[in-house]
């Protein structure tokens, strides 16, 4: 009875000991098969490329840790937008098969319906297969089947990808030029109103600055024109104000930037927020 007690022990061990190895070993592969289609490690990539059969190629460097789009103008890329296109590199997928045995052209790889190149890894992005809608990607000389989460390569703008952010990151405002209303920080650190409101507490001027300091539009598109009052936002250590062009859609700000070629879209309050004091809460 000891003894057949004492195998039971020792069989327990090593089954115990089996399934620890299976889930702790992050090279293991799955039940299914899965494995990433590219060991590329996303935070290593310094430039991206992409070409499309349709739509405008789209050029992305990583400067000092910052995404940029270049082109004729170089914009701050999303950080978020980015880093959708960084996730090709590391798709899962559950099927792959050699190019060369495969028909490429119905697949939508021959040519390619979109190219992508992670520095020197180039990437083909083709359509959706029939029955559970996965999508064609072929890198060196293999196709693989992933989850379809790159429609917005096939179509998306390049204003899709614009830093939705209306001030560069840790931007310090030093003057806010708006409609009605002007702020001045002083030489001690201490904010002028004109035209004077003694009914404008210090907090309100403060959550006004700081609203702009922070704040973010729900989407960046092409301006269609700059007709609407100017505003101006002066930051510390830049030379030049920032200049805006108001216009009001329905409920909406837009705020447009002439010498960049965009607009901020900004929904209701977030909008206002930026344009006038907001109600200080009863204490």
């Amino acid at each position: 009875m000891a003894r057949r007690l004492l195998l039971n022990l020792m069989l327990a061990i090593v089954v115990l000991g089996l399934a620890l190895f299976i889930y702790i070993d992050p090279d293991k592969a799955t039940d299914d098969n899965r494995s990433t289609i590219s060991n590329i490690d996303p935070d290593s990539v310094s430039s991206i490329k992409i070409t499309r059969l349709q739509g405008e190629p789209l050029s992305f460097v990583k400067r000092d840790g910052q995404w940029f789009i270049v082109g004729q103008t170089e914009y701050r890329a999303d950080d978020f937008q980015v880093g959708t296109l960084l996730a090709l590199l590391r798709s899962v997928t559950d099927r792959k098969y050699p190019a060369s045995t495969l028909d490429l052209k119905p697949m939508g790889l021959m040519p390619p319906l979109v190219d992508i190149s992670f520095d020197d890894a180039r990437f083909e992005i083709g359509t959706t297969e029939p029955i559970d809608r996965n999508r064609y990607v072929m890198h060196d000389t293999t196709v693989y089947l992933v989850p379809d989460r790159f429609q917005h390569l096939l179509n998306a703008r390049y204003t899709n990808f614009i830093d939705r952010r209306l001030l560069p990151p840790g931007a310090v405002v030093t003057r806010l030029e708006l409609p009605g209303l002007s702020l001045q920080r002083d030489s001690d650190m201490n904010w002028q109103l004109q035209p004077e409101d003694k009914t404008v507490g210090a907090d309100a001027i403060r959550t006004l600055v700081s609203d702009w300091e922070n704040a973010r539009a729900l989407y960046v598109r092409e301006a269609s024109g700059y007709l609407g009052e100017t505003l101006r936002v002066h930051l510390q250590g830049v030379d030049e104000a920032l200049e805006f062009t108001l216009q009001r859609d329905y409920k909406d700000i837009i705020l447009s930037r002439p010498d960049r070629g965009i607009q901020y879209h900004l929904a209701g309050d977030a909008g206002l927020k930026l344009l006038e004091f907001m109600a200080e809460p009863d204490s």
